[in-house]
């Protein structure tokens, strides 16, 4: 059995560094998909995670600014889940 993945506040790695982390140590197949999209001329960036193949699209992260914000946003709600 895999060790158990303790996971932290994002102060040293962020959330999508530590799912990530723990996909490897405890060997489950962890991909994402995103999407960006145009609303009142601004980028919409939506990003969610496949854990297992199976879509998580309600822990989906929405930001404005960064893609990468979503993704961390999204890892945060898995994280916070605790579905893993």
């Amino acid at each position: 059995m895999a060790p158990r993945y303790v996971f932290s506040l994002p102060d040293i790695k962020t959330y999508s560094e530590q799912l990530y982390e723990c996909a490897d140590r405890c060997q489950f197949n962890l991909t994402s998909k995103h999407v960006t999209k145009k609303e009142n001329d601004r980028d919409v960036h939506e990003y969610y995670f496949i854990i297992n193949d199976t879509s998580y699209t309600q822990y989906k992260g929405v930001s404005t600014s960064k893609l990468k914000d979503a993704k961390n946003e999204a890892a945060g709600l898995i994280i916070g889940s605790a579905i893993l």
